[in-house]
């Protein structure tokens, strides 16, 4: 099941970073979706909660307004949204922090990716850097862990990783940047690596945040959604922080209106 799951969904995605727009949009959507109701389930909200809808909310309305009206007014919707979740979790006896932090969680990885991708004509190699970063720092994480071990990164949150995985995480995923400055030309070699070793930080990260989110909700996956792969989470968890990361790289570059060429043009 492992295995078709993948031969089902990576084409999907592929197909979706290629053709980008409103078909990304709508991919991105159903992913942040899927992972809002996991992340209200082990928040302990149930899926017709208030919290829980505003979860969703976060995921679908920050979106719509962007393709819209642009960048600006959907993160204004989306800290509104996060402003609800004060009310709505102090009504329900919730740690309100955790629901904004929460909103954020979920929202903002959604406008990262989808302002990325809209740049052009940098936009498609944007999301391409940002995807690349997280598997290859996922497949270098791995292999060097396996083969050095050593002291334990984050023993009481995710006992399996170690300092010298995660060091072999970032030099693959700052060598698969280089790479793709290679193959897309006119790029900066030394300004990509680096920038793709920053995602696998952020990335790395994101990883540690949903491995404490599980152990606190005392669950071994956020859900059974994806066959073979548990939940939606679990695969984007370090996803969600490297696309934050690669959109605030870019928009500090050339602003929230074309992050994708922040990132990339050096």
């Amino acid at each position: 099941m492992r295995v078709l799951s993948a031969l089902v969904l990576f084409p999907v995605a592929l197909g979706a970073i290629w053709f980008g727009g409103v078909i990304f949009g709508a991919f991105v959507a159903a992913i942040c979706v899927a992972a809002a109701w996991e992340l209200g389930r082990m928040l302990g909200a149930g899926p017709f909660e208030p919290l829980a809808v505003l979860l969703a909310a976060a995921a679908v309305v920050p979106l719509a307004v962007f393709f819209l009206d642009g960048p600006v007014w959907a993160l204004t919707i989306l800290a509104i949204a996060a402003a609800l979740a004060l009310p709505l979790a102090a009504q329900t006896g919730k740690t309100t922090g955790t629901w904004v932090l929460g909103v954020l969680y979920i929202g903002l990885p959604a406008l990262a990716l989808v302002g990325l991708r809209t740049t052009e004509p940098m936009g498609l190699s944007a999301v391409i850097l940002v995807f690349i970063a997280v598997w290859a720092t996922d497949i270098g994480a791995y292999f060097v862990g396996r083969r050095i071990g050593g002291p334990k990164l984050a023993p009481s949150i995710s006992p399996g990783k170690t300092w010298s995985g995660a060091v072999g995480g970032v030099v693959a995923s700052g060598f698969a940047g280089i790479v793709l400055a290679l193959t897309i030309g006119g790029a900066s070699i030394v300004a990509l690596g680096l920038v793709a070793a920053v995602l696998s930080v952020a990335g790395q990260i994101g990883d540690l945040v949903e491995s404490a989110l599980k152990r606190r909700a005392g669950v071994k996956d956020s859900s059974r959604l994806i066959p073979g792969h548990g939940g939606v989470l679990d695969r984007v968890d370090g996803l969600f922080f490297a696309a934050v990361a690669a959109f605030v790289i870019g928009a500090a570059r050339t602003g929230v209106w074309a992050p994708g060429s922040g990132v990339m043009v050096w």
